[in-house]
C-alpha cells in the first residue's frame, strides 16, 4: 500500500509504516479520506456524518497499515454503513422506528430465503426501508442492491418496502452509463443519495421523515 501521494520518506499521513511498499499499490485512503473534508457548502447532515466519521475512518486505516489484517477489510465502508446508522438512529428516534444494525435479516419466505441490509428501518404500519451504504456506485453496487430491492418488493409490495442507495464517493467522472444505471433502478430503487454531491444525504433523511412521521400513513 505505498501511496505515491502521501509519502514522506518511508512514512504516510496515517503515521504508521507501510509493510507493503514493495508492491507499489495506489492506496485508496488520500482520496477517501479527501471526501471527508468538510465544505462550506455541505448540508446540515453531511457536515455531521463527515466528522462523525473521521476518526474511525483512521483508526481503522491506521490498524490496516499497522497489521494487513485479512479478509474484508472494510475501512471506508463499514465505517460509512455504521456511521449512517448512528445517524439515522439519532434523528428518527422521536418517530417510533426500529432502525436495526447489520445482521437483522429481512425473511423473504416467498421465495426461501432471506437478505441482511445494510440498514434495516421498521414501524409497524409504515413502510419497511432499506438502506444500501456503498463505498463507490457503479454496476457491481446496483446490481447487489437491486436484486435486494427486486425480491424484497416482489414478496411485500412496492408500496410496503422502500429501498435507498447512500453512497460514499462521487464517480471520478459523471458518465453515460451511471445515468443508464440510475434511470434502470426504477422503480425498485427509489433514490440514490450521495455523502459528495446532490441529492445529499440530507435529502434521504427529509425522505424518511416524511414516511415515519405523523403526516403519512401507507396507502392500501
Amino acid at each position: 500500500m505505498a501511496c505515491k501521494k502521501f509519502e514522506v520518506g518511508n512514512k504516510c499521513d496515517l503515521e504508521r509504516w507501510c509493510k507493503d511498499k514493495e508492491k507499489e499499490l495506489e492506496c485508496r485512503y488520500p482520496r477517501h479520506y479527501a471526501s471527508l473534508k468538510v465544505r462550506e457548502s455541505d448540508p446540515e447532515l453531511v457536515k455531521y456524518l463527515k466528522k462523525k466519521m473521521s476518526q474511525p475512518f483512521r483508526d481503522r486505516w491506521k490498524d490496516y497499515v499497522e497489521h494487513k489484517a485479512s479478509g474484508k477489510k472494510r475501512m471506508t465502508g463499514g465505517t460509512f454503513e455504521e456511521t449512517l446508522r448512528e445517524v439515522f438512529k439519532e434523528r428518527l428516534a422521536d418517530l417510533g422506528v426500529n432502525v436495526w444494525d447489520t445482521g437483522k435479516k429481512l425473511e423473504l419466505k416467498k421465495f426461501g430465503f432471506n437478505i441482511i441490509p445494510d440498514c434495516l428501518i421498521k414501524k409497524k404500519g409504515y413502510p419497511t426501508t432499506i438502506i444500501s451504504a456503498k463505498t463507490g456506485f457503479g454496476a457491481e453496487q446496483v446490481r447487489e442492491t437491486f436484486a435486494s430491492a427486486y425480491f424484497a418488493k416482489r414478496c411485500y409490495g412496492k408500496k410496503s418496502v422502500k429501498v435507498y442507495m447512500a453512497i460514499f464517493l462521487r464517480p471520478v467522472s459523471d458518465s453515460e452509463s451511471n445515468s443508464a444505471l440510475e434511470k434502470a433502478c426504477k422503480p425498485y430503487i427509489d433514490g440514490i443519495y450521495w455523502l459528495s454531491h446532490e441529492p445529499y444525504i440530507d435529502s434521504l433523511c427529509e425522505e424518511l421523515c416524511e414516511i415515519y412521521g405523523h403526516q403519512y400513513r401507507k396507502r392500501k
